[in-house]
């Protein structure tokens, strides 16, 4: 029932931080799991987080240690753009019911929030590879769930992020499909894999359709195996790629981007599947 309640904002002193609906569609620690991570006390209040200096509201941490990754960083900044227009006031802060247009509580409103639930497309089974790391499996399975930080996601939460524009091409929306399926960098990506991987050219409408793509060849099992670990590798390797490009300022080179898929998935698949035999001029020829 936690998700259905949202607090409504004031002083911030009665309002948790990560833990309470005030912000946006989702709690905090869901939205930005890896920094609520971090966080020294997790059932800080919003008024310990966000503190008036030099007459603006200023975002105050306690990390247990400073964001670092590409993916904390990335939390990082879009938290910074959540927060940036919240004001605090007078007064104390209330609660109010969030799952209909209407701030009050109503049977009606209630049933038909459980008929919803309970009558929901069931979920999209993931299936997980041993074969990369743990990482790159929950990249992916995060991405499926459409529970990365883009601002297609951000913005429908009503969390304003500024601009949906894809920092890669600036005319189409920044979306999983987007990013991963349909832009010309990714585009060109799987045409790449596909001709390394001797298979005819990948045509997919959705995040979906890359997950299940090893299924619809017709290599043995364990050949199967490999081919998926390297489409979530080469997923792994496009969102790293736009990450660098976004907080680094790296032009994205598809070049870079399949060689880099090439060499990490040589090494995973040559160490993680007892394949210690193989040898790099036979996995360049996808002779596996």
């Amino acid at each position: 029932m936690d998700y259905m309640m949202k607090m409504v904002i004031k002083d911030g002193k009665k309002s948790l931080f990560w833990l309470d609906l005030w912000i946006g569609e989702e709690m905090l620690c869901n939205t930005f799991p890896l920094l609520f991570r971090l966080e020294q006390y997790k059932d800080c209040c919003v008024a310990e987080r966000l503190v008036m200096v030099n007459g603006e509201f200023c975002g105050v941490w306690d990390w247990r240690r400073r964001p670092g990754s590409i993916q904390e960083l990335n939390e990082l900044f879009l938290l910074l753009q959540v927060c940036q227009n919240v004001q605090l006031g007078d007064g104390i802060d209330t609660t109010c019911w969030s799952i209909n247009d209407s701030s009050d509580f109503s049977v009606a409103g209630l049933k038909q929030k459980i008929q919803e639930l309970t009558h929901s497309t069931p979920n999209y089974r993931f299936v997980w590879n041993n074969w990369v790391p743990r990482k790159v499996e929950m990249l992916a399975w995060r991405i499926e769930l459409e529970k990365i930080p883009v601002m297609t996601l951000l913005a429908n939460r009503n969390i304003d992020v500024g601009s949906v524009s894809c920092p890669m091409c600036g005319d189409m929306d920044e979306s999983v499909e987007h990013l991963f399926v349909s832009s010309g960098v990714a585009r060109l990506v799987w045409q790449a894999v596909s001709s390394w991987c001797k298979i005819t050219s990948i045509f997919a409408l959705d995040i979906h359709d890359l997950l299940d793509l090893y299924k619809l060849t017709n290599f043995p099992k364990r050949k199967a195996k490999i081919f998926h670990a390297i489409c979530l590798g080469s997923i792994w390797c496009i969102w790293k790629a736009i990450n660098d490009l976004v907080f680094n300022g790296k032009p994205i080179m598809v070049e870079s981007i399949v060689g880099e898929i090439k060499t990490l998935g040589y090494l995973w698949i040559k160490h993680r599947s007892g394949e210690t035999s193989l040898l790099w001029e036979d996995w360049c020829m996808f002779k596996v």
